[in-house]
């Protein structure tokens, strides 16, 4: 599957063809090409056929660029967590190499974290960091705890930086 613009993208070298086209369709004037609104998943075969044909404002068209928009918000909130996710893992994978190389352990990250799920949502514990959600908070005191339960055993020091990794390099 590929992502297909509803409206293609050749439109925007063509300001008056855009504006025409955004018209017929009854479209926002800052209407914008390249956004969930105009977004919608197609097979490589039907999106080469289109190509870049600006069609002729027709219900099923106007009918896709509804429920383009319809579904929007749910994909930009789809989006949101998955970057989110992705930077999580990350850190996450970055406790762990540190964990091994043995520049981190249990005693210095607990504090660290505690430092971070105590501190208000809106000033970050550290400059690089943005304000958190509670779920971001709630998977790096998971983080901890597993750091801290395996301190003293042989299993993985953060059994759930695999998954992490899967999830973060699956594709949008």
């Amino acid at each position: 599957m590929e992502v297909d613009h509803i409206i293609p993208e050749s439109v925007l070298d063509a300001p008056v063809e855009l504006a025409s086209v955004v018209a017929s369709y009854g479209l926002e004037a800052g209407f914008n090409v390249n956004s969930f609104e105009n977004w919608q998943p197609s097979c490589d075969r039907c999106n080469r056929e289109k190509s870049d044909t600006a069609f002729v404002a027709v219900p099923i068209i106007a009918a896709q660029l509804e429920r383009a928009k319809d579904r929007a918000p749910q994909a930009r909130e789809i989006e949101r967590r998955t970057i989110s996710d992705r930077r999580i893992g990350s850190a996450i994978a970055q406790i762990e190499v540190a964990l091994t190389a043995g520049d981190m352990n249990a005693d210095r990250l607990q504090p660290l974290v505690q430092a971070y799920l105590n501190a208000s949502p809106n000033s970050p514990v550290f400059p690089t960091c943005s304000p958190r959600s509670n779920a971001s908070r709630a998977r790096l005191a998971c983080a901890a705890r597993c750091c801290s339960a395996s301190a003293n055993s042989s299993a993985p020091i953060l059994p759930a930086v695999a998954s992490s990794r899967k999830r973060a390099s699956a594709p949008l």
